[in-house]
């Protein structure tokens, strides 16, 4: 969807799938974040609300997922559909769906996007690891993202975006021979670390939760973001940047009435 397409303002309807934290001060909600394995010797303390969380009315605490309270706080999760008031939400419409874990985004890394030779990829050992170094060519952006694909339990093959596509063909080919697929990259490393730069530069201010670099089924790189939700300052530095270099996902999105 066009990222400007999700920004919205007072009046809007928006929902999300999220965390409701509720005690004597208010009621808010937030999105599912990283969770710490943290054991408790006198169990879970009382639910205390983020720094990402939204001030919300509306939401019946009984109506919960999960269902936690304790010392006067209660929290669980739900799906909430309202009107964003500037700040905070006024609830429309709640329902006890959860969010999904936070994981990782997970890629097929299987096939790779170069032709194989004509009797195939090679054959090594099962679940092996490619050994091969690759001296400095991250480091000095001639390659910006290295991956391994596996087409099958037996055959490993380095897929390598390069900016510098003849200093790593003469680095990483003598080291793995037909085990090596190098294509242009997409995208220069000053390009990716400055757009990663910019995001960690207004974490707090653009309510980001994650980011990180992400090759994706073709070995090309990319920067991947969740955040709270887009503003028309995000979508504005959003249109600055090349298409497909940066995919944000927000947590809070508009709907259509």
């Amino acid at each position: 969807m066009e990222v400007r397409a999700l920004v919205f303002g007072v009046g809007d309807v928006v929902a999300g799938c999220g965390r409701v934290v509720g005690n004597s001060g208010g009621t808010w909600f937030e999105p599912r974040l990283p969770a710490l394995a943290v054991g408790y010797a006198g169990g879970r303390p009382a639910p205390k609300p983020s720094d990402l969380a939204v001030p919300v009315a509306g939401v019946d605490l009984n109506r919960v997922a999960g269902r936690y309270e304790r010392d006067g706080s209660v929290e669980g999760w739900t799906t909430l559909t309202g009107e964003w008031l500037g700040s905070a939400i006024r609830v429309e419409s709640q329902s006890d769906a959860q969010p999904p874990p936070l994981r990782e985004r997970l890629t097929d890394w299987t096939v790779p996007p170069c032709r194989p030779t004509a009797s195939g990829w090679p054959r090594g050992q099962e679940n092996a690891n490619l050994i091969f170094d690759p001296g400095d060519l991250e480091e000095n952006g001639a390659a910006v993202a290295v991956t391994v694909f596996r087409p099958s339990v037996d055959r490993q093959v380095l897929v390598v975006a390069a900016v510098d596509v003849a200093a790593v063909e003469a680095r990483l080919r003598p080291q793995l021979g037909d085990r090596l697929c190098v294509i242009p990259a997409r995208w220069t490393k000053p390009q990716l670390d400055t757009a990663f730069g910019h995001l960690q530069d207004r974490w707090q201010h653009w309510k980001l939760y994650a980011a990180s670099p992400h090759n994706d089924e073709y070995g090309q790189p990319s920067i991947h973001a969740r955040l709270v939700r887009i503003t028309r300052e995000i979508a504005d530095w959003i249109d600055t940047c090349p298409d497909g270099l940066v995919t944000l996902t927000p947590w809070l999105t508009p709907l259509d009435r």
